[in-house]
């Protein structure tokens, strides 16, 4: 009976030896493979900064923007993105840029009157942008000195043409004046004046 379990024991040995090994590299696996899906479940993203956008899209249209951009900033492990504050109006289409926490920059395309919308990655940073933004002002503001300096001008020209028509009619006024001092003045030569004047209109 003795000789019999000493050939079973050994075969035991081994067995258990197998199993133990087998759950501990099931317990290797599982904590190498939670702390990836705690990070990936702990990822929250700050998308207040988008409610600018509320303002002229669509409630559809913003939505899936958010929801896009969730999912951008997950994969990149972003935990907030933000809407620049420079934008591109022409005609309905409107071009807005967002900054993801890491310095990545996308493009959102937006239609007013189809509402479609569409999300792309840009070469830009930041300070692409901030440039892009002080550009454009500079070249409104100098439209705008240009429209002002035409209007002067077109105004200063006005008033020389009021100014001159102003001295004809004084010259006309004064020069009438004058006539009439001299009539009061001299009453023959009046009279004479006057004489000649019927009878050049009689010949005529």
């Amino acid at each position: 009976m003795q000789d019999w379990k000493r050939f079973i024991k050994p075969i035991r040995q081994p067995v258990q030896r197998s199993l133990q090994k087998q759950h501990q590299g099931a317990s290797v696996t599982a904590t190498e493979t939670a702390p990836d899906q705690e990070t990936q479940e702990a990822i929250s993203v700050d998308t207040t900064n988008l409610n600018t956008f509320s303002g002229f899209m669509s409630d559809t249209a913003y939505e899936d923007l958010k929801n896009q951009l969730i999912q951008i900033c997950q994969d990149r492990k972003c935990r907030s993105v933000n809407k620049l504050t420079y934008q591109q109006t022409k005609a309905f289409d409107v071009t807005s840029f967002v900054l993801l926490s890491d310095g990545s920059v996308y493009q959102c395309n937006y239609n007013l009157k189809s509402c479609q919308m569409s999300l792309s990655e840009t070469s830009y940073d930041e300070a692409a942008i901030n440039q892009m933004k002080e550009k454009e002002v500079q070249e409104e503001q100098a439209k705008l000195e240009q429209q002002q300096k035409a209007e002067r001008e077109k105004l200063a020209k006005k008033k020389a043409v009021h100014k001159k028509k102003k001295a004809k009619k004084r010259n006309h006024v004064r020069q009438k004046k004058l006539r009439k001092s001299w009539q009061k003045s001299d009453p023959d030569e009046s009279i004479k004046n006057n004489a000649i004047t019927v009878y050049k209109g009689i010949r005529v």
